[in-house]
């Protein structure tokens, strides 16, 4: 099955067509960071609009379902796209896991990749990756999984950062003493 049977994808928009309150409401590269490492927290109530990196980077992960407060904000950057799922087939979550980890869609978006001077997917390219879609039930609980993952690493992290600053500020008043 292809992406395209499951899904709509609609380019980011041309900052120069649009007016001053479409700009001012506009989907930023931190709603994008915050909305991958976050998305966890929505499991039960999440939109089904997943916002895809068109130039991947190596070892970052393109696909984040938008949060619902996010979810009305319009894509300027031409440089991503969103993917509305067509939650009666397919749960976004499971489509984030394969767009961003799946072996097989991995091949696929390298295999359009080559050769090319400038990595980028076009949304064509990306409509026409062939994806296998377990039961819908098996897809919500995987991608559960997936996202759950994501924000259990996200938290660690976190909170190791935070003990790494404690750590830091007590040994200043070691020293400081001293």
């Amino acid at each position: 099955m292809k992406l395209k049977e499951v899904s709509r994808i609609e380019s980011g928009k041309n900052v120069n067509r649009l007016n001053k309150n479409k700009l001012a409401n506009q989907y930023t590269s931190l709603d994008a960071e915050n909305d991958f490492y976050l998305m966890g927290k929505e499991t039960e109530q999440c939109s089904n609009i997943i916002a895809f990196d068109l130039y991947p980077k190596i070892g970052n992960s393109s696909a984040r379902v938008i949060s619902e407060e996010n979810s009305s904000k319009i894509i300027l950057n031409q440089k991503m796209c969103k993917i509305i799922v067509d939650g009666t087939i397919a749960s976004a979550y499971y489509i984030c896991y394969l767009l961003n980890e799946d072996e097989s869609v991995k091949k696929q978006k390298n295999s359009f990749l080559q050769g090319s001077f400038i990595e980028r997917l076009q949304p064509s390219i990306l409509s026409n990756l062939e994806i296998q879609l377990p039961s819908l039930k098996e897809q919500r609980l995987m991608g559960k999984i997936y996202v759950k993952s994501i924000y259990n690493n996200y938290l660690k992290k976190k909170l190791s950062d935070m003990e790494l600053v404690r750590s830091k500020a007590f040994l200043r008043k070691i020293k400081d003493k001293q």
